[in-house]
């Protein structure tokens, strides 16, 4: 259950962290990369999607919802951590949002790595919340989009 707690706290943070990222001008100098980075991040979800379809129907017969559970809050949290290293490329300046962000990339990420092994994650997780892992992890990534999709659209609005 501190697994759920744990993850509960980084789509909090990262909501915060949005909403502060919302509020404030983006560096010039690093709006390329980020951008580059921010679209790449749009559309790994869809791929990862594609190659875990490919390995199920394949490879990974065995456990499967656990295994597709696992994959969707590992790759939540490594789009949390990504959105958050762009935030500390994007506002490198901004020492609030800075500090935010290399906190809670540093949780997603070691979370990650955490939940990683697939036997791990059915102890720690899977075993106290069992299916509900799935609405956990569609909610992240609901979450996610709306952060992301929001935050461009207002920063490009700032920018311009």
């Amino acid at each position: 259950m501190i697994s759920v707690i744990v993850l509960v706290m980084i789509c909090l943070g990262f909501l915060f962290a949005s909403i502060m990222a919302g509020k404030a001008e983006p560096s010039a100098k690093t709006r390329k990369v980020t951008d580059g980075i921010r679209k790449l991040l749009l559309a790994a979800p869809v791929i990862v999607a594609l190659i875990f379809a490919v390995l199920f129907c394949t490879v990974l017969k065995g456990r499967l919802i656990e295994r597709t559970s696992h994959a969707l809050i590992v790759l939540c949290l490594w789009l949390y951590g990504s959105a958050f290293y762009v935030n500390v490329l994007k506002f490198f300046k901004n020492k609030s949002i800075l500090i935010l962000s290399i906190l809670w990339m540093i949780v997603s990420v070691a979370f990650a790595i955490f939940l990683t092994p697939l036997d791990r994650y059915c102890d720690v997780m899977f075993a106290s919340i069992h299916e509900f892992t799935y609405v956990l992890g569609g909610v992240m990534i609901a979450l996610w989009y709306f952060a992301i999709v929001r935050n461009h659209g207002s920063q490009t609005r700032v920018c311009e």
